[in-house]
């Protein structure tokens, strides 16, 4: 997958409107699959909303999908750690597409839509500094 366009595949938002992982071609993008009971999720995620929040003046998008779980966990979840990035649910295949067996999983895809790493596993704060530089203009 790394080096392949992004998948176009369609999600919830929370609102329940359907939102296409392109959606947001043109920018770079990190896409963070989590689950509400994921402890190395619930971790990682400070640092995800601090990295959107000092880049996304150089375009960065974060996109938040969530494992298959009911609007309202994931509102509140959201809520809780002061997540200001969009979020969808993923009705299964974005799981299918990526093959994930593990979460968190982080895709990173350039401004053309080129997917430029994907971890798996929860992210240490450097790491995730190494994979921005991979999107990000001038990185």
């Amino acid at each position: 997958m790394v080096g392949g366009a992004l998948p176009d595949l369609a999600l919830r938002s929370l609102t329940g409107s359907t939102v296409s992982l392109r959606a947001y071609t043109g920018h770079p993008v990190w896409v963070n699959f989590f689950a509400t009971w994921c402890e190395p999720c619930k971790a990682e995620l400070p640092q995800i909303e601090q990295r959107y929040k000092s880049r996304k003046a150089q375009g960065l998008v974060v996109f938040g999908v969530d494992q298959q779980e009911p609007a309202v966990a994931v509102k509140s979840f959201t809520a809780h750690y002061g997540v200001t990035y969009p979020i969808a649910i993923d009705p299964g295949a974005a799981a299918l597409a990526f093959n994930i067996h593990t979460i968190p999983l982080s895709v990173f895809v350039d401004s053309t839509g080129l997917v430029r790493f994907i971890s798996i596993g929860q992210m240490q704060p450097a790491e995730m500094d190494q994979a921005l530089e991979t999107i990000l203009p001038g990185g």
